[in-house]
C-alpha cells in the first residue's frame, strides 16, 4: 500500500504487518474497498437484502446498497435465489414486462418472453388494450367483465356506462323491447345508430348483439369475416348459420374441433357421433376409422375383445384390458361371469384371477366347496377351498380346533373302516 493510503485509511506507513487487507466485519470485502464503495464497514449485509456485502460485489455484481439492484421490483435474493432471473437487468426474457411484473402483476414465467404481456394488446377483443383495461379494472380476459351484455368496450368508449358494473347498462335501456330479436334493444340500436329492425344491420353475417358482445362494429362488415371467437377455424358468422357455438371450439364435445369437422372431416359438429354407429367422431378419427361409416366402428382399442362401444355399455375402460385388474382381461370376465369392474366378484377375499389362475375356485361363488367357509378364509388358514371336509378351525370347525386337517368324525370313521378290514382278512 502506498504511504498516503495508510496514513488516509489509519494504518502505519513503516509496518508492513498492517498492509495486509483488514475485513472488520467478516463479510469478504475489505475495509478499503468497503469504503470506496460505500458499504459499512461493521455490518455484513449493508442493504439488508439477505446477501452479504461480499457476495454481491464479487460473486453476483449487484449493489451492496441496494437491494433491488436493477429497479424491477424483485429483490436481489429474490431474483438469484428464488426466481433464477437476471438481478442485474429489470427484463430478463426481454420480453417487454419487467420481471416484477410478470411475478405479481401477470402471474408469468420472467424467465420466458412469449408469455410476457403487451399492454398494447387487446387479449379478448372488446376494443380496450390490456393496458386500459387494467387502468378500469375490467377483466383483459373477458370481453364482458361485468356480463351485461355490453362489451368493456362498448360501455367505455360509445355510452360512458361502467364497465364493471352490470346495473350501468340499464341507463341505456339494453333490456328493453328488441324488435329484430338481434339481442340489442330498440333503444340501444337506436344509440348505436344500428337498425332496430334488422337483426344485422352491416350484412355482414354476425348479429348485432353477437358482434357488440365481441367487441366488432355492427355498423361495419368488414370485421365479420375475421372474426373467430373460439379459434376453431369457423368465422363467427358461419358457426351462427350453423347452430354451433361461436365461443366453443368443440359444440358437440366429441373431441374434434367445429372447423375441423366442417373442413376436414365432413362430419356433424352438432353430432357427436355423425353416423351413428356407437363411437364418437373424435375416438374414430384417432383410431383411423372412418367417422361417416358405421360399419367400421367396431374399434378395440385395447385388444381385450370387446369393442369401445360395448366396454361403453359395461362401463369398462376401453384402453385398459383388464379394467379391475384382477388377472383376467374384461371380455374373459364376461366368459366367467363375473364384473369386470370389481376385482374380487364375490366377495370372498380372493381375486377373480386367481380363483381361476391359481385356486380353481368358482370366482361367482364365495363358498365352492360348501362348507361354510369363504374361498378366502380357507386359503388364509391353509385349508382347501375345494374340499368340503377340510376347513378351517373355530368357528367353521363346529367348535373343535381341528385346524387345517380333517375332522375329528371323519378320522374315527376311517379307523373303524380299517379295523375292520383287518377283522376280515384274519
Amino acid at each position: 500500500m502506498t504511504d498516503g493510503f495508510e496514513v488516509a485509511n489509519g494504518l502505519a506507513p513503516r509496518g508492513a504487518e498492517d498492509d495486509r487487507p483488514v475485513d472488520t466485519d467478516g463479510d469478504g470485502l475489505s475495509d478499503r474497498i468497503e469504503r470506496a464503495i460505500g458499504s459499512n464497514l461493521t455490518s455484513t449485509d449493508t442493504d439488508y437484502d439477505g446477501l452479504t456485502d461480499g457476495e454481491e460485489y464479487r460473486l453476483h455484481g449487484t449493489d451492496p446498497l441496494n437491494p433491488d439492484t436493477d429497479y424491477d421490483g424483485l429483490s436481489d435474493p429474490a431474483e438469484i435465489r428464488g426466481f433464477g432471473t437476471d438481478p442485474l437487468s429489470s427484463d430478463s426474457d426481454v420480453g417487454g414486462s419487467t420481471d416484477g411484473e410478470e411475478v405479481a402483476r401477470d402471474g408469468t414465467n420472467p424467465n420466458r418472453w412469449s408469455d410476457d404481456r403487451d399492454e398494447a394488446y387487446d387479449m379478448d377483443r372488446d376494443g380496450l388494450t390490456d393496458a386500459e383495461e387494467e387502468a378500469l379494472g375490467t377483466n383483459p380476459w373477458d370481453a364482458d367483465s361485468d356480463d351485461d351484455g355490453l362489451s368493456d368496450g362498448a360501455e367505455a368508449l360509445r355510452f360512458n356506462t361502467d364497465p364493471t358494473d352490470a346495473a350501468s347498462a340499464l341507463e341505456v335501456d339494453a333490456t328493453g323491447a328488441d324488435t329484430d330479436r338481434d339481442g340489442l334493444a330498440d333503444t340501444l340500436e337506436t344509440l348505436l345508430g344500428t337498425d332496430p329492425l334488422d337483426p344485422d344491420s352491416d350484412d355482414g353475417g354476425v348479429l348485432d348483439g353477437y358482434e357488440l358482445s365481441l367487441g366488432l362494429d355492427p355498423l361495419s362488415d368488414d370485421d365479420d369475416a375475421f372474426s373467430d371467437t373460439d379459434r376453431d377455424g369457423l368465422p363467427d358468422y358461419e358457426e351462427i348459420d350453423l347452430g354451433t357455438q361461436p365461443d366453443n371450439a368443440d359444440s358437440d364435445g366429441d373431441g374434434l374441433s367445429d372447423g375441423a369437422e366442417v373442413d376436414v372431416h365432413g362430419t356433424d359438429p352438432l353430432d357427436r357421433d355423425s353416423d351413428g354407429g356407437g363411437i364418437n367422431d373424435g375416438d374414430e378419427v384417432n383410431a383411423g376409422a372412418d367417422p361417416l361409416d358405421s360399419s367400421d366402428d367396431i374399434i378395440d382399442t385395447d385388444g381385450d375383445g370387446l369393442t369401445d362401444a360395448e366396454e361403453e355399455e359395461l362401463g369398462t375402460e376401453s384402453d385398459n384390458a383388464d379394467t379391475d385388474g384382477d388377472g383376467i382381461s374384461d371380455k374373459d370376465e364376461a366368459a366367467h361371469g363375473t364384473d369386470p369392474n370389481l376385482a374380487d366378484s364375490d366377495g370372498d377375499g380372493l381375486s377373480d384371477g386367481d380363483e381361476v389362475a391359481i385356486y380353481g375356485t368358482d370366482p361367482t361363488n364365495p363358498d365352492t366347496d360348501g362348507d361354510g367357509a369363504p374361498d378366502g378364509t380357507e386359503v388364509d388358514a391353509g385349508s382347501s377351498p375345494n374340499n368340503v371336509y377340510e376347513y378351517p378351525p373355530g368357528e367353521y370347525s363346529g367348535g373343535c380346533d381341528t385346524g387345517a386337517s380333517t375332522p375329528s368324525w371323519w378320522a374315527g370313521l376311517a379307523v373303524l373302516l380299517g379295523l375292520g378290514r383287518r377283522r376280515r382278512q384274519s
